[in-house]
């Protein structure tokens, strides 16, 4: 009889955490589009012989369209895999990144903070492109609809192609 509660609880138990935590994690889509504003070159180049200028030569600033999939934990913490275009005056490229987001309180007004790590290639003066790591830090504001969908609007700094850029951003969650 001992052994049957023990089973009984054990079920009971499994039964409650999966049926718990199939209601605090669920699929989440983001659709983003902003724009990268050139601060300044985060290194300087001594110009050898095959040397064909920056990455961005020009300082320009770049277009951003990307889509976000992944999950979100209790309303409130997202992780998901992004695949984005972008556009710097005429040279286009391509990234991929993890993003992270954390709504700091569950009210319809929320401030945001969140991060990305991936890799960007940008289809330049190079033959083939230049391709380098994308680190970005962000903060801002969501306005909620529901529980699952929201509006938010972002700022922060990027890293990437051998400058520093600061991100302005609209997100829409679903």
């Amino acid at each position: 009889i001992d052994d049957m509660k023990k089973i009984f609880v054990f079920s009971f138990l499994l039964y409650a955490q999966h049926t718990f935590a199939q209601r605090a994690v669920r699929y989440s889509g983001t659709v983003e589009a902003g724009t990268l504003r050139f601060q300044n070159r985060t290194i300087t180049v001594d110009p050898g012989p095959n040397w064909k200028g920056y990455n961005l030569d020009q300082r320009q600033n770049g277009t951003t369209l990307s889509l976000i999939n992944g999950i979100v934990y209790q309303n409130r913490f997202f992780c998901g895999l992004g695949l984005g275009w972008l556009n710097f005056d005429g040279i286009n490229g391509v990234s991929a990144f993890g993003d992270f987001s954390w709504l700091i309180t569950q009210t319809r007004f929320a401030p945001v903070v969140g991060a990305k790590v991936g890799y960007m290639h940008l289809y330049n003066q190079y033959e083939g492109g230049t391709g380098s790591p994308l680190i970005e830090l962000d903060g801002g504001l969501a306005y909620r609809f529901t529980k699952r969908s929201a509006v938010e609007v972002r700022a922060g700094i990027t890293f990437t192609q051998q400058a520093a850029f600061i991100p302005l951003r609209l997100r829409l969650r679903f």
